[in-house]
């Protein structure tokens, strides 16, 4: 039997009309886009196409989109760029992704006051949690749309209104969501939206930063003044064209594939619970949650516990591929972050187990 594949809020498999849309540009049509020879204007207007085509199917001006290598530099060039043009305080939550905490903690060494807010009853910063912090001088508020590994929904459009009302920019990273809901700027209420190809059924090593129309954002990479001077370096035309294309793709498909997912990771709770009963514990509320992320832990009685990670192993010797909460750093096992933020002691939290559909997932399955 194949193996059953849940792991799509790590990565997705490469849809085939992607691969056929890329598959030129890594051959033939193999041209620098800053070239000014025929094979150069060819890549250009690719690129330029591209953008146009996930501009369409956004709702967003093509001239808001930057293209970056992924869901991480957007994030840093977001909080990283908009902290270079303005003073006071990062306001973001305890558990957004290692690639906000990262570059907050990096603006946080070079002096910057930072705010660290604790995730409310659904999961994720509360807007209340926000106004409070914006009592104070701050320079960008960074809240993600979907928790990456509980699928916990943050209030955006209500955190964008009370950032609106202080005149303070606010950054989402929308990477889980893109696909299932509208994500641009305009749409959320927001001033910047990272985006990831291979989240989507697109290539890796391709994302965007998608910025509003009244932001100034200063670039994380300087050198040839790709981007229109906002991210330079030789642009992966391949992967861009694959982005665009999974994007329309997405974008067509996106009510229809909400519902069908929603309706799979109920019935997967559901078998789950019968099965289990109060021995496994779901760590947010299906209607607070990403359609395709379903997060649970495993508390354990007495002595007795779940340990996530010999899960995984015996659930991939079974030809079930998962995700756990959890992350190696320097050959030690730590607890997520994004649960012991949530107040989980660090025993459940250990036993944490991401299953996530998509595409390619079956009822069978």
């Amino acid at each position: 039997m194949d193996p059953v594949y849940l792991d799509h809020a790590a990565t997705t498999p490469l849809a085939p009309a992607v691969f056929n849309a890329m598959l030129p540009f890594l051959g033939e049509r193999f041209g620098n886009a800053s070239s000014v020879h025929a094979r150069g204007r060819e890549a250009r207007h690719a690129v330029e196409s591209a953008r146009i085509v996930m501009a369409e199917a956004l709702g967003m001006e093509p001239v808001g989109i930057w293209f970056t290598s992924g869901g991480t530099e957007a994030n840093n060039t977001a909080i990283r760029g908009i902290a270079a043009l303005r003073d006071g305080a990062v306001i973001t939550g305890t558990t957004e992704h290692e690639s906000v905490l990262r570059s907050v903690d990096y603006l946080a060494r070079q002096g910057r006051e930072v705010v660290l807010l604790r995730p409310g009853e659904e999961g994720s910063v509360a807007p209340a949690a926000v106004s409070g912090a914006l009592e104070k001088p701050a320079a960008l508020v960074s809240v993600m749309h979907a928790n990456n590994e509980t699928g916990a929904l943050a209030r955006v459009t209500d955190i964008a209104t009370a950032c609106r009302d202080r005149g303070v920019p606010m950054h989402t990273d929308a990477v889980q969501m893109a696909g299932y809901e509208p994500v641009a700027p305009e749409a959320l209420g927001v001033d910047l939206v990272t985006i990831s190809g291979h989240k989507l059924g697109g290539p890796a090593g391709i994302g965007a930063l998608l910025v509003g129309r009244a932001v100034d954002c200063a670039p994380l990479m300087l050198g040839g003044g790709q981007e229109r001077g906002r991210r330079a370096g030789t642009e992966n035309v391949a992967a861009i064209v694959g982005f665009a294309e999974a994007i329309r793709l997405a974008a067509a498909a996106m009510a229809q594939e909400r519902g069908r997912i929603a309706g799979l990771r109920a019935r997967l709770a559901e078998g789950l619970s019968a099965e289990l009963g109060d021995a496994i514990r779901f760590s947010t509320r299906p209607e607070r949650t990403a359609p395709h992320i379903l997060h649970c832990t495993f508390p354990g009685r007495g002595e007795r516990r779940t340990d996530g990670e010999m899960l995984l192993l015996r659930l991939d010797l079974e030809g079930v591929q998962a995700s756990a909460g959890s992350a190696c750093s320097s050959g030690a096992v730590e607890p997520s972050h994004v649960l012991l933020a949530m107040g989980y002691s660090r025993r459940e939290a250990a036993s944490a187990l991401r299953l996530s559909l998509g595409r390619t997932t079956t009822a069978d399955e």
